[in-house]
């Protein structure tokens, strides 16, 4: 049955002529099945106005139809309306919510919100659309599903918005990839004069972005798509290296696809502390790709294109130790421009005793801008050249540097202790298309392949500190741009140990040769700190001095060593189970303190094995201390023999001391792998024996992975 609601009365909260929302809501109960029409006679030139001053709720047995021309409005007041039912109206403005109150739909009760329900885009462009478009967001459950903000055809002004637990934003996708808004193409253009990125998901538990402890025991944003909106960054018009468009931090499970990103001040996407992200098929032109610890995510299909004046690296993965690993990057374009020919950086000098750093011209910078330093000679004491920093502004020309976000916050700058001699730089990253930037051991177990790195303003892949990466099948083109010198397709720094670079195609020139004539000097070179890198089955040519200059590799087609992770093995004896680890950060394999337990894996055993050394890399998942006694078995079974030797199979008993809550070890156990032979099949068994009475640990351990080295 519809229900005509009577637009004459003066509060729809309240019992009225009998025609008013609480009159009918009333009526109707929460069983029966109604329609409520919110109408708009075709005769009236204004807008009819359904005026609530007292909060309402239409239960979810109540559709709600609100005809074109119709409008519902709190008059300014603290009305809140909950729409349960479902719900029916085209695109056009709706809700006249300017008071403290809101309009908010139950699960389900709507497929898709429109900003121009709140708000109508008079000149597309100018009129501002912020508190529009935040509202349709805010409308949205973020509990039982979400819900969608879809965009139309044309042109949003907005500044700063929170995008919420489970909440999506989608547009018309970019109908091609030209650097100015196409026909019937969604585009956000960031107001003039912002301070804070474009959009930023909502940090539900109110920690400080990137300091990854702060996330313990509590929730995470989680769960949303930004997918096919052309974004205008307004450079021209901005100030704030704060000025992003996306920024993801501490979150989970955050998609963003189809985009296309343009005229950005800071990074178009800048994401702090993340896990099981996807990054697909987007546009970045003339603007850079920022992501600092990040974990089992997905980046494919993007092009990203040059940088621009202020930002030197297109794509910059850091890590401050925190642990970016096992993520995937692969079929991506990434190059550069002669913009970064001029990207800013200034010289500076430091001051020992307050460690007060000033730059030769005002920087711009804020709190948490990543940064890097170079220098003719010898840096000041405390400083390297081979990691990311983090700014604590201090005044227009001066400021302090942080080694993490955590010290940052707790306002530990890093100890400079002399002034250092020569010429020193600081910038917004380094002369690379790619920087893989680590500390402390976190940046590995990442995948690079198939991607293309075309006019590398300097090196086409920088690794500091990163250890344990895989590149395959990459095609890295030199450089013309006027920085070859010095320069190699793939560099190696500060003890970036034990990376596969395999079947990658490595050309010094570009391949405009009659345009970009220049060679880069290098095709793979290490700076005589990395061990343990394997290069082997990669075409690398025309360079000016060395195609290879690295001092300790292998080139053998054998794999070293093999990781398996946690989540390949299978409980056998006792319930090992995958669970949180890291504040419910990270997962691992729990193995109980109360008996013995044992998981298992099957592998293939590689070319050139014989026998492999064991390591178990565990955590300790409580808060206990004391050793935990690991075991890791194998036997080859070839084709036709049973499996039931592997219960036998060798492998002595090693006891190791656990670290601090979260903190990783890596247990080398006695004994060996032996008579592996090529192709057999491998069955791995990792125990604890926790009945042993040297294993004291009362409470679970976390194996991450087990680690075959070959003999």
């Amino acid at each position: 049955m519809i229900f005509r609601v009577s637009y004459d009365n003066v509060d729809q909260g309240i019992a009225g002529n009998g025609n008013s929302v609480k009159d009918l809501v009333d009526s109707i109960g929460t069983t029966k099945r109604a329609t409520l029409l919110f109408s708009h006679s075709r005769t009236c030139i204004t807008k009819e106005t359904y005026t609530f001053l007292t909060t309402e709720s239409i239960p979810d047995n109540i559709k709600v139809v609100i005809e074109e021309g119709a409008v519902l409005s709190d008059a300014g007041g603290s009305a809140d309306l909950t729409i349960n039912g479902s719900f029916d109206h085209g695109s056009s403005k709706c809700f006249d919510w300017t008071g403290t109150g809101s309009v908010s739909f139950g699960a389900g009760a709507v497929k898709e919100v429109y900003p121009e329900w709140w708000g109508e885009n008079t000149t597309p462009g100018t009129t501002e659309m912020t508190t529009a478009i935040q509202s349709a967001i805010d409308s949205l459950p973020i509990l039982n599903g979400g819900g969608l903000v879809k965009f139309l055809a044309q042109l949003y002004y907005s500044d700063s918005l929170t995008l919420k637990y489970n909440v999506n934003m989608e547009g018309i996708a970019p109908q091609n990839f030209s650097t100015t808004a196409p026909p019937l193409t969604s585009s956000i253009k960031l107001k003039a004069g912002a301070t804070a990125p474009l959009i930023t998901t909502d940090n539900v538990n109110g920690g400080t972005p990137g300091n990854s402890a702060i996330g313990v025991g509590a929730k995470r944003y989680q769960n949303s798509t930004i997918k096919n909106i052309y974004f205008d960054g307004n450079l021209a018009n901005q100030t704030s290296f704060d000025a992003d468009i996306i920024r993801s931090f501490q979150s989970w499970n955050v998609t963003i696809q189809g985009c296309l990103f343009r005229a950005v001040k800071g990074f178009a996407i800048r994401i702090l502390d993340g896990n099981l992200h996807n990054i697909l098929d987007n546009f970045l032109v003339s603007t850079s790709l920022y992501i600092e610890t990040l974990a089992d995510s997905l980046i494919r299909g993007n092009q990203i294109g040059g940088g621009n004046t202020d930002i030197w690296t297109p794509f910059w993965l850091n890590d401050p130790g925190e642990h970016s690993w096992q993520n995937i990057i692969t079929e991506n374009l990434i190059w550069n421009n002669s913009a970064n020919v001029a990207s800013t950086s200034y010289t500076f000098t430091a001051n020992a005793t307050t460690e007060i750093i000033t730059t030769s011209g005002t920087h711009g910078w804020s709190d948490g801008t990543p940064v890097a330093v170079l220098t003719t000679n010898t840096l000041p004491a405390g400083l390297v050249t081979q990691k990311t920093y983090y700014v604590g502004t201090e005044g227009s020309t001066t400021l302090k540097l942080y080694a993490t976000r955590a010290t940052l916050n707790a306002g530990t700058p890093i100890d400079i202790t002399d002034a250092g001699t020569g010429t020193h730089t600081i910038q917004m990253g380094k002369s690379a298309n790619v920087w893989l930037s680590g500390g402390s051991g976190g940046m590995k177990w990442n995948t690079f392949t198939a991607n293309r790195i075309d006019q590398a303003y300097g090196h086409g892949i920088l690794l500091s500190n990163a250890d344990e990466n895989t590149f395959v099948a990459n095609v890295i083109n030199g450089s013309g741009m006027g920085n070859a010198v010095g320069q190699a397709g793939i560099k190696l720094e500060n003890t970036s140990n034990e990376n596969i670079f395999t079947g990658n195609t490595i050309n010094g020139t570009d391949y405009v040769s009659s345009i970009y004539t220049s060679k880069q000097d290098y095709g793979i070179q290490d700076d005589g700190t990395c061990t343990g890198n394997k290069i082997s089955g990669n075409i690398i040519i025309n360079h000016d001095v060395a195609d290879i200059s690295v001092a300790e590799y292998t080139t053998e087609d054998i794999t070293d060593e093999i990781f398996i992770p946690h989540k390949e093995f299978d409980a056998v004896a006792g319930s090992p189970i995958i669970g949180a680890i890291g504040g419910t950060r990270r997962t691992a394999l729990l193995f109980d303190a109360a008996g013995t337990e044992i998981a298992a894996a099957w592998i293939m055993v590689p070319k050139g094995w014989s026998s492999a050394d064991a390591t178990v890399v565990w955590v300790n998942a409580g808060a206990g201390a004391g050793d935990v006694v690991w075991i890791v078995q194998g036997l080859p079974v070839t084709v036709g023999e049973t499996t039931n030797a592997i219960d036998s199979a060798g492998g002595g008993a090693t006891a190791d001391t656990a670290g601090a809550q979260d903190v990783i070890v890596e247990t080398d156990t006695a004994g060996s792998l032996s008579s592996l032979v090529e192709g057999d099949w491998l069955s791995v068994r990792v125990t604890r024996l926790g009945g042993d009475g040297s294993d004291t640990l009362a409470n679970d351990a976390g194996v991450i992975g087990v680690k075959l080295v070959r003999d």
